[in-house]
């Protein structure tokens, strides 16, 4: 009995000492750590599991086997994210769409910088600037999952002649002060990596373990099959949907701010080439993106960049009327419509804007035959 309260009383002690030990060599900022590589040693809170955001990105991009051969970046919400641009046979390009957008501002001059520095060789970035995108002039705002973002990316544009960009991510930083409960999200990480069932299996409550990790390939396309067309859903949207609720509030924002200039200044410096683009919605979302504001955003955005925009949701494209191209309101899920608006995307200069359904369709019937024959002239 008296050894085995000597065995129960060494491991409380043992077990406390380890706590101590931890606590006491924390470092001030090791919880919001400038390290891309420690992203892993971070636990995910139970919304990091359930979405796709920027973090998911850089840990695909982080494994990827072949980083030099990345010449395309693709940065939007979740309306790239659903993007293949294998499907026509891209296989250079990156997938890095997903809802960090609405978790902080300057999420895609965050990716831009994040992932341009993974990847050396990118000669070309794609940047959405959908609707959603819209923010207030100078409103800077953070979610605290998204602590640790401007820290990866700060330390990679300190040297740089970007005041403007530097002064935006020292705003972020300053809304990240460390908190009781990120130092213990160090802590529960470290007890979490040391559990002896995590040598044998993934940890669920890890990044690698969820399923949003688990459903991408190594370029960041989802693995997520798609049907060639969709006839199943027809239903119209009304004003009681939450994709037209989280619409309203862009028709009071008179004025646009800075995060696509700082996108394009970032690249030019970079000497990248910067091509913005605004994917379709289906006519009967996009008729209340008319009433809520897309008029003056597109305004703003063709006003503002002196890059190549590409708008695929004005109507006369063609794209919003054909309901069979989206898998719902606002999604191209389906093969033919990722086809055709990538096809579009991937050939548009600023002499010749490819931007037009039937002169896509027209385009790859003369100069990808084999892919026109296979998934438009036939529908199985």
């Amino acid at each position: 009995m008296r050894k085995l309260f000597l065995i129960i009383f060494t491991t409380v002690v043992s077990i406390s000492f380890f706590e101590l030990a931890v606590r006491i060599t924390l470092e001030p900022d090791q919880a919001e750590t400038g390290d891309l590589h420690r992203i892993l040693d971070r636990i995910p809170s139970q919304r990091e599991l359930e979405n796709r955001y920027s973090v998911y990105n850089y840990i695909k991009a982080l494994e990827h086997p072949n980083k030099d051969q990345i010449k395309i970046l693709m940065l939007g919400t979740s309306r790239t994210k659903i993007l293949k641009p294998s499907l026509i046979g891209q296989e250079n390009v990156f997938i890095a769409g997903g809802n960090s957008y609405g978790e902080t501002s300057h999420s895609f001059l965050i990716d831009l910088i994040v992932l341009t520095d993974i990847f050396p060789n990118i000669q070309k970035v794609f940047v959405e600037t959908s609707l959603l995108t819209r923010h207030k002039p100078d409103e800077d705002w953070i979610e605290e999952h998204h602590h640790f973002y401007p820290y990866l990316a700060l330390k990679h544009v300190e040297s740089l002649n970007l005041p403007s960009l530097k002064k935006n991510l020292g705003k972020l930083i300053a809304k990240t002060r460390r908190s009781k409960k990120n130092e213990e999200l160090v802590i529960y990480s470290i007890r979490n990596k040391l559990r002896l069932s995590n040598f044998f299996r993934e940890n669920p409550n890890s990044y690698k373990g969820s399923k949003v990790y688990k459903n991408l390939s190594f370029n960041g396309e989802e693995k997520s099959d798609y049907k060639l067309y969709s006839k199943t859903f027809r239903e119209t949207i009304d004003s009681k949907h939450i994709k037209v609720q989280r619409l309203t509030k862009f028709k009071n924002f008179d004025e646009m701010d800075r995060q696509f200039l700082e996108v394009e200044s970032y690249a030019n410096l970079k000497e990248i080439e910067v091509i913005f683009f605004q994917p379709p919605v289906r006519s009967d979302l996009f008729t209340y993106q008319k009433d809520n504001g897309l008029e003056l955003h597109t305004k703003d955005i063709s006003k503002t960049l002196t890059s190549l925009f590409l708008d695929f949701n004005l109507a006369e494209t063609g794209f919003g009327s054909d309901w069979e191209l989206f898998g719902d309101h606002d999604h191209l899920t389906t093969k033919r419509g990722n086809i055709l608006f990538l096809t579009g995307l991937f050939n548009s200069t600023k002499e010749s804007k490819l931007i037009n359904k039937e002169s896509i369709l027209h385009f790859l019937s003369k100069e990808k035959p084999a892919l026109h024959q296979k998934y438009f002239l036939n529908d199985q």
